[in-house]
């Protein structure tokens, strides 16, 4: 009879540990609670080399340095953050409309930064994140 109180106290110390939540929660990308996990950087070096179509490194070469289609990546930091550079990368068009001195950088070369296709918001958050953080300089 013994046993009954000590599973009884097992029980509710699990239970309390339980809704104690225990551990930290997953980061996110930034937003509440329902915001989605930030997703790995890797995911950006994929989508900054990807797939066959021409991708950002056609323009900003292998390690962000620039060339004769899109210029240097290096030392974004400094004119933008996360939520910024990612709201452009959805919509590089707008962005320069709205900025002189992406126009100003824009009319160095032949052809505008291109809308990306297929690109969503989480593809432009960890990009930037990316650009930001994690872009081999």
């Amino acid at each position: 009879m013994r046993r009954r109180p000590l599973q009884l106290l097992a029980l509710f110390t699990a239970a309390a540990i339980a809704s104690c939540g225990g551990g930290e929660e997953p980061t996110t990308d930034g937003g509440g609670p329902d915001a989605p996990a930030e997703r790995p950087l890797s995911d950006a070096v994929d989508l900054y080399v990807g797939g066959t179509a021409p991708t950002c490194q056609f323009c900003h070469g292998e390690q962000g340095a620039g060339g004769m289609m899109g210029p240097s990546i290096d030392a974004l930091d400094e004119h933008w953050d996360v939520d910024t550079l990612a709201a452009f990368l959805l919509d590089p068009p707008s962005g320069l409309a709205e900025s002189e001195r992406l126009t100003e950088l824009a009319g160095r070369y032949s052809m505008p930064m291109p809308k990306p296709s297929g690109f969503d918001e989480s593809d432009a958050r960890v990009m930037a994140r990316w650009l930001l953080e994690g872009m081999p300089r």
